[in-house]
Formats: structure tokens, C-alpha cells, sequence
């Protein structure tokens, strides 16, 4: 990056990477103008102590767009056919005027389409690691595509995205969902206060320029995770409207359960454990068996294979004591055509 570069020269640098990597330049656009009002903070409002550690807005916009590595195809050929091809989908409820709610479930659960569970869009990043992605395939099983442009997203932002669509789940979709700040933050486990509210802020900026598009044998599906925010400073609400393409990935049979009291408790490797909540309840069956490999690309966790095997040893051990799933045990298994035993563990959902 060169230092004297405009700002305006960078953004128009990564709007032309997006568009070269299958982005519309409509949809660059907007996408760049909105990083840069989550972004860009105000200066007089950093703390001068701290300045040094915000990111400027300009290395951002100057991210290359960042692959995994290990890419969908040689991740999905370790997949079988039963965990590759989804259910057939229900038929959504419907209220007055046709307009569509989400399918309805209890008041202790907490819904993520299956899809989503199944890759790292909402992945175990560390803290301040966010990369800013153009159109880009991540990792899933066979039998779907999913593709992404926004900023990396992790598992907190997918408790904020969660409980939105809890929230939003009596009402038709489309319709603006009112969030009272302060109970929403005690409902997703967090304290009231400042600096939650400044972090409610970003993780409503964040979802509202992420831009997934799913592919599957039904179904071609792109869609924003939310739409419209709009907040009342004085009355400590938001307004929140959830994009109605959204409908197709909730329906019953494309959708998982989580139990939010249980994803609640977890303590130790939170985000790889969370990951883990929604992927295990993403699949029919309660004994489950998966290599190491493809865990660890789906969920995108970025450390090496034998760090990687450390954090979910933890994981599952935390799992089982909220009692999410038992028995999780690590195994070899021998591969036809080759020399190398293949990594497993194998473990059963409650």
C-alpha cells in the first residue's frame, strides 16, 4: 500500500478486486461505503493512549480478500452423501396480508440455518483479526455453496444474529423489529453499559453489510442477514428489520435448534465450542463421526493441526459438561490408498 494513496483511490482499488472476484459494482459500492462508517471510528473519540491499535480505515479498504487454506473441494471429499444432501424444505407459516413469519420454536431455543452451522461464516477468530471478504466461496460440506462478502464474522456476532431472529420470530419478516438495548444484551449473556452498547453498535454494522449467497439443489438464495437499523440514542432502542430472503434457509427441515441456556454456560473455548453447539445440532444424527481435517476447515479455526486438535479436546470437554453432547472420543482411521492413518473423533449429541 502506498502511503500517499487517497482514501478514495484504496476504496476504488478493493471495489474493482470485488468486481474482479464476481461482485456486481452496485454491490461493491455500497459495501465499501458501509465499512467505512463501521470502520473509520471518530478520532476525538479514541482514547490517545489506545490510537496506535485502531485500525485506519485505509488498511482495510487495502485488504486483499483472503482465502481459506484448504479449499472447499478437497475438504468436501471426505464428506458422505448423508451429511451433503439437506432435508426438503417445509412450507413457511403465514399471517394476514401473505406476509411470512419465521417458523415458530420455544421460547428456550435459538435457530441457525443448518448451511451457516455447517461453515466458518460465523467463525472462532481471534479478537481483532477481521479480514474483509469480496465474494468468497468458504468452506461446507458437498452438495451446498456458500459465498460471502463483508467482514469476517464470529461467533459473538452470531449470538447478536440469533437472538434477532428469536426476537423477530412472531412478527412478519420485513416488518421493523424494536430491540430494547439493555434486554437484548442480558438475553445474549452481557452486561449493560457503554461499552456493550458501542459493541451492540458495531456487531449491527457489522451484520448489515455481510452478504451471504447459498446454493444448493433447491434453491439459489442471496440475501443480507439484516436489513435496515435505525436507533432511538434517547429511548436506548433499535429498530431492526430482517431481510424476508431469509425465510427459505429457516424453514423447519433447513434449520438447527440450539439450547440457548446450555450455549450460555460455556466457559472455556467459547467460540470453538459455540461453533461446535450449532454444527453438531445441524445433523440428524446423534452419534457422529467427523475427521479433524474437515473440522477444522469448516469452522475455519486458523491454527495449526496439532494446536487445532488441543482447542477441541477443550471444546468438547466443555460441551459435555453443559451437557450439549457425551462421550466424545479421538480415533484413527485407516484410508484406502493411503500410508496415513486419518484423524476422527466421534462423540453423541444429547
Amino acid at each position: 500500500m502506498i502511503a500517499s494513496e487517497s482514501l478514495d483511490e484504496q476504496r476504488e482499488a478493493w471495489i474493482a478486486r470485488a468486481v474482479a472476484h464476481g461482485m456486481s459494482e452496485a454491490d461493491a459500492r455500497q459495501t465499501a461505503s458501509r465499512m467505512v462508517s463501521f470502520v473509520a471510528p471518530a478520532p476525538a473519540k479514541v482514547p490517545r493512549k489506545r490510537a496506535a491499535k485502531v485500525q485506519p480505515v485505509a488498511e482495510v479498504l487495502a485488504t486483499r480478500p483472503r482465502k481459506a487454506r484448504t479449499g472447499p473441494r478437497k475438504a468436501a471429499q471426505a464428506v458422505t452423501a448423508a451429511q451433503a444432501v439437506a432435508p426438503a424444505p417445509a412450507a413457511l407459516e403465514r399471517v394476514s396480508g401473505a406476509q411470512a413469519t419465521l417458523p415458530g420454536f420455544a421460547d428456550d431455543l435459538r435457530a441457525i440455518p443448518n448451511h451457516l452451522a455447517r461453515s466458518p461464516l460465523f467463525a472462532p477468530i481471534k479478537r481483532g483479526q477481521r479480514v474483509v471478504y469480496a465474494d468468497e466461496q468458504l468452506p461446507s460440506p458437498a452438495g451446498v455453496v456458500v459465498r460471502y462478502s463483508g467482514p469476517a464474522l464470529d461467533q459473538a456476532d452470531c449470538d447478536v444474529f440469533m437472538q434477532l431472529v428469536y426476537e423477530g420470530r412472531s412478527q412478519p419478516v420485513g416488518r421493523p423489529l424494536t430491540v430494547v438495548r439493555h434486554g437484548f444484551l442480558n438475553a445474549i449473556g452481557r452486561a449493560d453499559g457503554g461499552k456493550n452498547y458501542q459493541w451492540l453498535q458495531s456487531v449491527f454494522d457489522r451484520l448489515q453489510v455481510a452478504r451471504v449467497r447459498v446454493e444448493n439443489q433447491r434453491y439459489r438464495l442471496t440475501t443480507q442477514l439484516i436489513g435496515k437499523v435505525v436507533e432511538d440514542r434517547v429511548a436506548g432502542t433499535y429498530e431492526v428489520t430482517l431481510d424476508p430472503d431469509i425465510l427459505q434457509m429457516f424453514a423447519p427441515g433447513d434449520r438447527s435448534l440450539i439450547d440457548w441456556q446450555k450455549r450460555l454456560k460455556l466457559e472455556r473455548r467459547v467460540d470453538l465450542a459455540k461453533w461446535i453447539h450449532n454444527f453438531t445440532a445441524s445433523h440428524a444424527d446423534a452419534q457422529q463421526f467427523h475427521s479433524l481435517d474437515n473440522l477444522r476447515t469448516w469452522s475455519g479455526y486458523q491454527s495449526p493441526p496439532r494446536k487445532f486438535r488441543e482447542a477441541l479436546e477443550e471444546a468438547l470437554s466443555e460441551l459435555v459438561r453443559v451437557e450439549v453432547l457425551a462421550e466424545p472420543e479421538f480415533y484413527e482411521r485407516k484410508v484406502p490408498g493411503r500410508s496415513k492413518a486419518e484423524a476422527m473423533v466421534k462423540w453423541t449429541r444429547l
